[in-house]
């Protein structure tokens, strides 16, 4: 009977210290509707280009790879693939245990790279449109990259700094596996 009260209690515990899950349906349904904004955005600022200014809005057919590299095309699709199935992986074996920061994090950088991967397919080209300072013009799919990764990033050092007690690990260990 000990045994089943400390099992519970531990459970309980358990539950104080992690967020609250979504479900996966939430998380796909969220990427969808930032996909589907991405590419209404693209759609509507290159059929208006005409009401933009021209400091912020630059249009701009990408046909090489980030950052304008040149690579050749069978090697744009190959590491486009390979980061995709790497993160399709990841996201199987780890995202139920990732806190909600980091799990908006990798819904932001699966949409921006879904994206621009099908976007790559259908017009042979990513549609650029945003003037960054300095040179380089960028998408709304890679603002959604870019601050995925670093809520990945930030959101994982948060989660390792966050200890919790554990009377049966006095190590104080965090509570993610």
């Amino acid at each position: 009977m000990e045994e089943i009260i400390s099992h519970i209690d531990n459970h309980q515990k358990k539950e104080k210290n992690e967020s609250p899950k979504r479900s996966f349906v939430f998380w796909f349904a969220l990427g969808l509707v930032l996909l589907g904004i991405d590419q209404l955005v693209k759609f509507l600022v290159f059929r208006y280009t005409g009401i933009f200014p021209e400091t912020i809005i630059i249009l701009y057919k990408n046909f090489d790879f980030a950052f304008s590299l040149k690579f050749p095309l069978i090697v744009t699709y190959s590491i486009y693939i390979i980061a995709l199935l790497a993160l399709i992986w990841f996201i199987k074996k780890r995202f139920r245990f990732l806190n909600q920061v980091e799990q908006v994090g990798v819904v932001l950088v699966m949409s921006g790279g879904l994206a621009n991967f099908f976007e790559r397919i259908v017009l042979g080209y990513v549609r650029d449109f945003l003037a960054l300072p300095g040179g380089g013009i960028i998408n709304l799919a890679d603002v959604y990259i870019v601050l995925g990764l670093l809520m990945l990033l930030f959101g994982h050092r948060a989660s390792r700094n966050t200890k919790t007690y554990d009377p049966q690990n006095s190590d104080g260990d965090s509570h993610r596996p």
